[in-house]
């Protein structure tokens, strides 16, 4: 992969199970690639141990970022407060979001960044293999892509600082 930084944005509500090993996975994916990675978690409001996990976690793995809701405030929320965070940083080009009940795979990460570095893709939507609400089948046919609500998705950091400007300028 040929981006200098990424940070891949976790929302976390109660996933005490799974969310050690998600972000052992991101890390480790991540790990033979030259560029300089953070993993941030918005853990929303988990009343299970999660940020307890995410602390621990985070004395092994340096590029753990935690930001901690004191309420859930949703998965929306989270995801927005974990990008707009991302996007103050210095140096990031993309960001990606992950979720952390497991149900993405860590090579997915490749699928989703790779055509944004490679085809000028500005942001790329993964796809799930099955849509298990009919909800999101809706969603996704009113759209016209497979999957519009899948949570692993990968956006050049310039959207983030463009909508920034749009309300410098009022528009």
């Amino acid at each position: 992969m040929n981006s200098k930084s990424v940070s891949v944005v976790i929302s976390a509500h109660n996933e005490a199970k799974t969310i050690e090993s998600v972000i052992k996975d991101v890390y480790s994916y991540f790990k033979p690639f030259d560029m300089n990675v953070s993993i941030v978690v918005v853990d929303d409001g988990s009343d299970d141990g999660t940020s307890v996990i995410l602390k621990r976690v985070k004395r092994n793995i340096p590029c753990l970022e935690i930001i901690i809701h004191a309420q859930n405030l949703g998965y929306n929320i989270s995801l927005v407060d974990g990008i707009f965070y991302c996007s103050e940083k210095k140096g990031v080009d993309v960001i990606v979001t992950f979720d952390a009940d497991k149900q993405h795979y860590v090579e997915d990460l490749k699928r989703v960044i790779m055509p944004i570095e490679n085809d000028g893709a500005d942001y790329v939507i993964g796809v799930r293999n099955s849509l298990p609400r009919l909800f999101e089948k809706l969603v996704a046919r009113i759209a016209g892509v497979k999957d519009a609500t899948c949570g692993l998705r990968a956006l050049k950091i310039f959207l983030l600082r463009l909508k920034e400007i749009f309300y410098a300028l009022d528009l």
